[in-house]
């Protein structure tokens, strides 16, 4: 049972979990890519998860650049090189942008130390950009933000609040056993009975 709970985790991740994000891999899908990672398209979401914003979209042009520059020059710039490995691994493999986090403030940095003097024409450019972000998420949140923050949550996620408070009340102790392995509201242990590829292996 085990080696086959493995065998079905290692599947899921290979294929569930590497295909769930994104919008495909062609050559068409990687230009476009880097506008439909920076913009929301469902609610706050958008096909990468989370929408990166337009700031990092202003230093791109200059950080390909540099790079460009560098190669003319015969330099190996093994920072900016990093990045684009790094990318290039992402759109192959699962293609959240959470995980362009560490390459993109790379990038910032590439971009920073090239710079000699402060750009007053790429501050104010992402000054705007940074406000136009923040209009945003305030449209996007605007319906939540006077209303009770435990209303904001899921109904499963209630019920687990609820179920803490008595749990504490009665001073209960040992597991107890659950069906869903979203468990975080839980301030109780808590044992996963059922398998859930990948966060719940069987024994």
């Amino acid at each position: 049972m085990a080696w086959s709970s493995l065998i079905g985790a290692s599947d899921y991740c290979l294929n569930a979990v590497r295909n769930g994000y994104g919008h495909g891999r062609s050559w068409i899908d990687f230009i476009t890519h880097f506008w439909l990672v920076a913009v929301p398209s469902q609610g706050v979401n958008n096909q990468f998860d989370y929408p990166l914003g337009l700031s990092y979209l202003i230093v791109l042009g200059p950080f390909i650049w540099f790079m460009l520059q560098s190669l003319k020059d015969r330099r190996i710039a093994i920072l900016p090189w990093l990045v684009f490995i790094f990318w290039l691994s992402w759109f192959a493999g699962s293609q959240q942008s959470r995980w362009l986090y560490i390459p993109i403030l790379l990038m910032y940095l590439s971009v920073s130390v090239q710079m000699i003097k402060p750009s007053k024409i790429l501050f104010g450019v992402l000054t705007v950009a940074l406000i136009l972000n923040v209009i945003s998420l305030g449209r996007a949140h605007s319906a939540d933000f006077k209303r009770p923050r435990q209303s904001l949550l899921r109904e499963k996620d209630k019920a687990l609040l609820e179920w803490s408070i008595r749990y504490m009340h009665e001073k209960g102790s040992g597991y107890v056993l659950l069906e869903d392995h979203e468990v975080a509201f839980a301030r109780f242990p808590v044992m996963i009975r059922k398998e859930s590829l990948p966060n719940v292996l069987a024994f």
